[in-house]
């Protein structure tokens, strides 16, 4: 179980709610140059920092709630901890993905 907070807070990427268009894979997120980074295709924004740290679900909320909001440029106050469904729509299944990730890296 704390393998799978532990996961949740790495990815932290806090989101908050803007009214959203299903947009291609391409042009899905946008960097706002603030800390955050906009999700067209959920209508939402993603920190694109973590607490840095192994804490629990509590502390993970707390965090979001007290000391996220100052940790950033962007000075929303309306963070929260994203859903499962958020999180699993950041998985990419597709193999080759990995292997040109790598390849850029080089």
């Amino acid at each position: 179980m704390s393998k799978k907070i532990s996961l949740v807070v790495s990815i932290i990427m806090i989101c908050m709610f803007f009214g959203g268009a299903a947009v291609p894979a391409a042009e899905r997120f946008t960097d706002n140059g603030n800390g955050t980074v906009t999700d067209h295709k959920l209508g939402i924004m993603w920190s694109k920092t973590d607490n840095r740290g192994d804490i629990d679900w509590i502390q993970a909320n707390r965090w979001v709630k007290y000391t996220f909001p100052d940790a950033i440029e962007a000075k929303y106050y309306d963070w929260r901890l994203p859903t499962l469904e958020e999180l699993k729509s950041l998985h990419v299944r597709d193999k080759a993905y990995k292997l040109k990730r790598i390849a850029a890296r080089k």
